[in-house]
């Protein structure tokens, strides 16, 4: 049985249905996910395609509060995104993520 692990909770893969029922689980552990999240959105983390879904789908999904510990590392992504930020549309979203959350 495939499980993500972290030293806070345990999740069943094969228990996830979709990709926004794996979004709500996810956000109820912001003290155990957050820190992981900070270190995929760092410019030496390559996996853009990863960046793009977790700042679209799951950073949203957090409290305003949770979010706000994430705020310096998408401002990076704004300020200086990386060339595969750029070609994989991170720091679009990126963008677009901080526009809304500030129209709130």
């Amino acid at each position: 049985m495939q499980r993500l692990k972290n030293r806070q909770f345990i999740i069943d893969i094969e228990m996830i249905e979709n990709i926004s029922e794996m979004v709500k689980i996810l956000a109820r552990f912001p003290d155990s996910v957050i820190p992981l999240i900070k270190e995929l959105l760092k410019p030496i983390e390559q996996d853009d395609c990863w960046k793009f879904s977790v700042i679209i789908d799951l950073i949203p999904a957090f409290s305003a509060e949770s979010q706000e510990l994430l705020a310096e590392s998408i401002r990076r992504i704004i300020d200086s995104p990386t060339d595969g930020e750029m070609d994989c549309g991170v720091s679009e979203v990126a963008s677009n993520y901080l526009l809304n959350r500030q129209q709130r």
